[in-house]
């Protein structure tokens, strides 16, 4: 992809989030990663698909980066804003060489301004839902027996502390976070893709646990990947409406040409 003029010319490595990674990830892995993080600031795409333990550490890192781009934007604005401002001010008081020549014929020039929009953001309560959401669909997605009941616990401890980690530091991202909470305990064998089926509805605009236990497996067929749900038929038309341009997300993760929903008996 080419870089987007409107979007910072650097990716800002941060050393958490790559020590995290470099943990897990092999070499190859993490060089893809690395790619990909790059890829996604200056021009706001995913790039290409890699493995599933690449994409989960996208996932991990992906908040900390937005959360730069973000900045990186405001700081753009408020510089336009600035630059305005001082526009205003030069032609409402005049130059020096205008008062010394107050009788001569100047032709003044008008100077383009610049519009920039912004993009609305979430409120903090909604910011904080879609954030307790994910980390539901994690616990979830790595086979925790009360994925609800363990976002409880994790959301309450980090708050006690704060939202830092035992060395005092800002938690950034609270995947990270829960993805180190979680390696204190076994897991069980999740349900057959769900890994792969986390990763593509975090993207989705309902924020619904159902997305995540409503979801009882994959298996793959000739046709395609057929994908067994339980839920309502509502739910089901509801997803399709918000959420359907994510099937084809799911089609590339699986590497199938078709992604067959069907709803549990």
């Amino acid at each position: 992809m080419e870089p987007d003029n409107k979007r910072p010319n650097a990716a800002l490595i941060n050393r958490e989030w790559y020590l995290a990674a470099k943990g897990i990830l092999s070499r190859p892995q993490l060089g893809s990663l690395l790619v990909k993080a790059v890829e996604y600031v200056l021009s706001g795409g995913d790039g290409v698909v890699y493995d599933t333990w690449v994409e989960t550490a996208f996932a991990m890192v992906r908040p900390a980066l937005d959360s730069d781009i973000a900045k990186y934007l405001e700081r753009c604005a408020r510089n336009a804003a600035n630059a305005k401002s001082q526009r205003q001010r030069v032609e409402a008081s005049g130059s020096d060489s205008q008062r010394v020549e107050a009788n001569t014929t100047t032709t003044t020039t008008s100077t383009p301004t610049t519009t920039t929009t912004t993009t609305p953001s979430l409120s903090p309560v909604e910011v904080e839902q879609r954030e307790k959401w994910i980390v539901f669909g994690y616990f979830w997605s790595v086979g925790s027996n009360a994925p609800e009941q363990e976002l409880l616990a994790f959301w309450s401890y980090y708050e006690a502390l704060g939202w830092k980690n035992n060395k005092g530091a800002a938690i950034i991202s609270k995947l990270a976070a829960a993805r180190m909470w979680r390696r204190q305990f076994d897991t069980k064998t999740p349900p057959d893709g769900a890994p792969v089926w986390f990763n593509v509805m975090k993207e989705c605009e309902i924020c619904d646990y159902s997305l995540f236990t409503g979801f009882l497996g994959a298996e793959r067929t000739p046709a395609g990947v057929i994908v067994r749900l339980r839920c309502k038929e509502d739910w089901l038309q509801a997803f399709k409406a918000k959420c359907g341009h994510l099937l084809t997300t799911l089609a590339k993760s699986w590497r199938a040409p078709e992604i067959i929903l069907q709803m549990a008996p």
